[in-house]
């Protein structure tokens, strides 16, 4: 069985459905596209990520991150850098 050996079934098992779901298994992107720094060993948690670890985010290319504790001043630094009203775009509300 598949899950006995997953190190955290609860967070791969809606992927694991949809990779597997005939409607949506070519649509599924192979990659979880989050940047992770964890703690070794056993590397089952992962760090909270810092101002240090902003170079590795960016160039990491993941558009997503994980896990930051609540305040650090990286969040202030990626909102600065990588906000949508930077980026030209605008998001629309409701239509």
């Amino acid at each position: 069985m598949y899950y006995t050996n997953f190190v955290s079934s609860p967070e791969g098992y809606f992927h694991t459905v949809i990779c597997n779901n005939e409607e949506f298994r070519h649509t599924a992107v192979s990659h979880d596209l989050h940047y992770i720094a964890w703690d070794s060993p056993p590397k089952q948690h992962p760090i909270s990520l810092s101002m240090k670890d902003f170079d590795k985010m960016v160039k990491s290319n993941a558009p997503f991150a994980r896990k930051f504790a609540r305040d650090d001043p990286v969040l202030d630094k990626i909102d600065k850098n990588f906000s949508v009203e930077k980026a030209g775009l605008r998001l629309g509300l409701g239509v």
